[in-house]
């Protein structure tokens, strides 16, 4: 009995390793989309990075069928590849598995969230459910082994290990090594425990879906009860940034800007849901806070709701509306609807700060009652109020043209761009170490905010021209492997800063090559082949050939341009293999959106 425990053993554990990384790798897919569904159902749908692992899904239900097929008739020898095939394939994945960890290329989620751990932890108990059944009934099955048992068998009354295949005597009976039948019934119990990985942890995910509910109302009512509270004794103003773009880096900016004269919170890095407001609040803001930044992001309508009832703004920004997450939303238009819910949750007599150059940010100008500033970027030498004004149809009275900001005389300079400012028919010159045009509308939405909690356009410019540090977490140069020149634009995701940065590293000047190395856009939904087509086009004006894993991207560009260089890479080593065959000295690499922290430090030279 031992040794058929050791066989078990021995052909499972190789399959184990993997089920529990497939685990960790489940877990964390759900924990990136935030526990929601229609992310992660966008996330199969329209992201192709797991192609291969629906190859491994057939090869794996293949080897279940021919197996099962081989326990109901052992006679035919030939369907015991089954087990075999699936021996070999777990041990192959086993391998590629410690590579990953050795690597440490091995994904998992955070395992101090409760509901993470929750996840993995049932379903590990779920999963090693079907093994411990099976042992229990290998254990029972054994005991029968009898001579009296023997002829009760039929197909399973051999219980001897020298010989391998099953045999059929001259009565027609078949006997099959009790070794063969339980390495067989070890590899289907694995192929089926395998295959219901995902199924058992969505289970797992919709029995913890109530208290992550529970959670999440309490901790909203809670940071709304502590906000009210400092509102009531303080001097708190909160500003609000959505946008479809932008709106990170407009927060920011803010922060960056208001920070040196006032106490000022922001929300940290993407925490932008109403969790992540609340979570703000309730660690970060104290009496003596005067000016909390919060971003407010959305994937369906309500959410922005949500986040301003926790903190009712008294400025809100909408850097733009567009197709980013298009595929969760399913149209601009709802998207639009998400985004005003920043405008609608202003708090009375609160300031709507819209992007003029944004024909959705118009008609939420258009829609609301709130006090409004456009601003707007010219494409020109000079401007007049007179010159640039809000469509015709717009209400002047209420919306006049002076009231707005204007950047026009935007110019390149050995330090970054300069432009000229409009405000009140006040005149301003303002100089930037911004290297993208798109940063000087975040930071007009920024102007204006600072007026509004108390500071004069006169000040807040002077602030902007002497701050040395302010920054952007993008299109940040460094010095790569091979001499060349990265381009890091990994901060951004979405079409505009994508065109943006291309023009940036064409204007670059290259001694060498220009090349580019990107994983694509992510939830752009039925769009998606329109606005490649578009960007194809740029790219091939702009560099000399293409790095991706997204097999969309590559074919638009191979359609634009048949002969241009576009290598596909499905792993991260092969982004390192084609970056070391293609990059020479001199030349420059746009790296455009974000890569794995093994590529990067795979193709950026690090300080000695």
């Amino acid at each position: 009995m031992a040794m058929l425990y050791a066989l078990v053993i021995f052909f499972s554990l190789p399959a184990g390793v993997f089920i529990f990384k497939q685990v960790l790798w489940f877990v964390y897919l759900w924990q990136i989309k935030e526990y929601r569904v229609d992310r992660v159902y966008a996330h199969y749908r329209y992201e192709d990075t797991h192609s291969g692992q629906l190859l491994l899904t057939f090869l794996k239900f293949g080897c279940a069928v021919v197996t099962s097929l081989f326990l109901l008739y052992p006679e035919n020898s030939v369907l015991l590849a089954g087990p075999v095939l699936t021996f070999i394939l777990y041990i192959i994945l086993f391998q590629n598995s410690l590579q990953e960890v050795i690597g440490h290329r091995l994904a998992r989620p955070k395992i101090k969230s409760v509901r993470n751990a929750i996840v993995v932890a049932g379903a590990l108990v779920s999963l090693v459910l079907p093994l411990a059944v099976f042992l229990w009934w290998l254990a029972d099955f054994s005991a029968q082994l009898t001579p009296a048992a023997q002829s009760a068998m039929e197909r399973y009354q051999s219980a001897d290990f020298s010989d391998v295949l099953p045999d059929v005597t001259g009565e027609g009976v078949v006997t099959v090594p009790f070794a063969v039948v339980t390495v067989a019934s070890t590899a289907l119990v694995v192929l089926a425990t395998d295959l219901l990985t995902h199924l058992i942890i969505i289970i797992w995910v919709l029995l913890t879906a109530p208290l992550a509910e529970f959670r999440r109302r309490y901790l909203r009512m809670r940071a709304a009860a502590k906000l009210a509270g400092i509102r009531q004794t303080g001097k708190l103003k909160v500003i609000a940034v959505t946008g479809s773009y932008g709106k990170t880096t407009t927060k920011e900016l803010l922060y960056q800007l208001l920070s040196q004269k006032y106490k000022t919170v922001k929300t940290p890095e993407n925490k932008n849901t109403a969790v992540g407001v609340a979570m703000t609040v309730l660690t970060d803001l104290h009496e003596d806070t005067e000016v909390f930044i919060a971003e407010m992001g959305a994937y369906r309508k309500g959410e922005i709701r949500d986040a301003t009832e926790v903190a009712p703004p008294d400025v809100s920004i909408v850097t733009a509306v567009g197709e980013q997450h298009l595929a969760l939303f399913g149209s601009v238009e709802n998207i639009f609807h998400a985004k005003y819910e920043i405008v609608a949750g202003l708090r009375e007599g609160g300031l709507a700060v819209l992007n003029g150059d944004n024909e959705y940010c118009m008609r939420m100008a258009e829609q609301t009652d709130h006090r409004t500033v456009l601003y707007f970027t010219v494409q020109g030498d000079a401007v007049t109020a007179a010159e640039v004004t809000p469509p015709q149809h717009r209400d002047q009275d209420r919306l006049p043209a002076d009231h707005h900001v204007y950047a026009y005389d935007i110019q390149k300079t050995g330090k970054g761009l300069d432009f000229q400012l409009r405000y009140r028919k006040e005149e301003y010159t303002v100089n930037t170490p911004f290297k993208a045009r798109h940063d000087i509308s975040n930071l007009l939405a920024v102007m204006i905010s600072m007026t509004e909690i108390g500071l004069s356009m006169a000040e807040v410019v002077r602030l902007i021209n002497t701050t040395k540090d302010l920054s952007v977490p993008y299109l940040n140069t460094h010095e790569g492997v091979a001499g060349s020149v990265i381009i890091d634009d990994g901060y951004n995701a979405n079409l505009p800063a994508f065109l943006d940065a291309l023009q940036y590293t064409k204007d670059y000047a290259a001694k060498g090559k220009r090349w580019l190395m990107t994983e694509g856009l992510i939830e752009l939904g039925t769009v998606r082949d329109t606005r490649y087509k578009e960007l194809a086009r740029k790219i091939t004006e702009t560099v000399d050939g293409m790095i991706t894993s997204d097999k969309h991207l590559a074919a638009a560009v191979t359609n634009a341009q048949e002969d241009f260089i576009v290598c596909f890479a499905d792993t991260d080593q092969g982004f390192l293999n084609h970056y070391i065959d293609l990059v020479n000295e001199g030349d420059v690499v746009l790296v455009e959106g974000r890569l794995s922290p093994e590529v990067e430090r795979g193709i950026i030279k690090r300080a000695q």
